[in-house]
């Protein structure tokens, strides 16, 4: 018995050898059969990475299809159809590799710190093939391992996983812009951009944030004098005046009322 695996689609027809790679892109529908001569029948299964995969079709006896629609790079690893009947086994595997455009990587993060007057980045991306790092301080193009004055790059890979580190000691009057970019034959990613500008430096907790804590007190109390000055007014007009001085307009038709002298 032996186990027979063809590529169906969008090449119809073509052999996939035992133990081969095949290599398609992120996106790409596709379609094989597994095909083998046994008396009597046998049984067949689809396996990736050691285990059955659901959803395989059978075409005829001895027949059976595999569809993967829209792979994805989760989609790459080890495949293999399984048969057996009650005399003998048999198998044949291939190895599927996924090619996709850079992307964020799955371990250490792009990003940037300010330790005083120097700046420390990182930057990390996947893809297949694995991405190549750029990075461009100011415009300028920096890859690889390499120091040119005051900067110094360090990059490495594992798997489709690049990383690469930049450190840029100042002098504390303003700094570069950094981006660090991944690209491969699919594509380009602009992972990181940090503009170490004067305003960026300036924490919220420094002057400025001091500056705006105060202003917002001063309102707040400028505000609570305003409104106190305005309900003491409104008290004072509409209270009736109880401690007046005893002099009076007489109304109109009073009498003046009149003292007998007394005579001494």
């Amino acid at each position: 018995m032996r186990v027979t695996l063809l590529f169906l689609f969008p090449d119809p027809s073509t052999a996939v050898g035992n133990g081969s790679q095949f290599t398609a892109r992120e996106g790409d529908s596709l379609r094989f059969l597994c095909s083998i001569t046994s008396s009597p029948p046998a049984t067949l299964v689809w396996v990736r990475g050691g285990r059955a995969i659901e959803g395989a079709g059978p075409v005829w006896e001895n027949q059976l299809r595999l569809e993967l629609p829209n792979l994805t790079a989760e989609d790459r690893g080890l495949y293999g159809c399984w048969a057996q009947n009650k005399e003998s086994s048999a198998q044949g595997t291939f190895q599927l590799l996924v090619e996709y455009s850079p992307r964020p990587g799955t371990g250490l993060n792009s990003s940037c710190q300010c330790q005083g007057p120097s700046v420390s980045c990182s930057c990390s991306l996947r893809s297949h093939p694995p991405p190549r790092l750029q990075w461009q301080v100011d415009g300028e193009p920096l890859a690889g391992n390499c120091s040119r004055g005051a900067l110094q790059v360090s990059s490495w890979a594992q798997g489709d996983e690049a990383v690469s580190t930049l450190s840029w000691t100042g002098s504390g009057d303003g700094g570069p812009q950094i981006f660090c970019l991944g690209s491969n034959p699919h594509g380009t990613y602009a992972a990181l951009h940090f503009d170490f500008s004067p305003w960026q430096r300036a924490p919220t907790g420094g002057l400025t944030g001091a500056f705006i804590e105060f202003s917002c007190k001063l309102v707040f109390v400028a505000t609570g004098f305003v409104l106190a000055y305005y309900l003491t007014l409104l008290y004072y007009r509409w209270t009736p005046c109880c401690c007046c001085g005893s002099k009076r307009k007489d109304r109109p038709g009073d009498r003046e009322s009149t003292v007998p002298k007394s005579g001494v």
